[in-house]
C-alpha cells in the first residue's frame, strides 16, 4: 500500500504485505482511530496499522474465510466484516471479540 502527500505528490509511506501470508483484499479507516487503517485478507485475518509510524498495531483472529468487505458500524470500535463464505460478522475491534454473526 502506498500513501501519498497530495500537496507535494510525494510518496509518504509504503507498506509491503507478503501475498502468501497476508494478501490484502479490503481496507477501512475506523472512525476515531487517528492514523490507523484496518486491512482484511484472503487468509481471513485482519491487521490494524498505524500509517503515521508504519507499525503493525494488532493482528486479529482469523475468520477461516477470505474477507471481502470491511464496513464501519454506527457504534465506535465496531466493524462489519463480510466473508466469502456468506457470513457477516459484527466485530469489536477494541477487544477483538465477535459481537454477532449472520449467515
Amino acid at each position: 500500500m502506498k500513501v501519498w502527500n497530495i500537496e507535494t505528490t510525494e510518496v509518504y509511506l509504503t507498506l509491503n504485505f507478503a501475498k502468501e501470508s497476508f494478501k490484502v483484499t479490503t481496507m477501512l479507516h475506523p472512525i476515531t482511530y487517528l492514523n490507523k487503517m484496518l486491512f482484511g485478507s484472503t487468509q481471513g485475518s485482519m491487521q490494524l496499522w498505524n500509517i503515521k509510524t508504519s507499525q503493525l498495531i494488532h493482528t486479529f483472529k482469523c475468520f477461516n474465510s477470505p474477507i471481502s468487505v470491511l464496513k464501519q458500524a454506527p457504534a465506535i470500535d465496531v466493524a462489519g466484516i463480510g466473508l466469502e463464505n456468506s457470513r457477516i460478522i459484527l466485530h469489536n475491534l477494541k477487544f477483538d471479540e465477535t459481537i454477532m454473526s449472520f449467515v
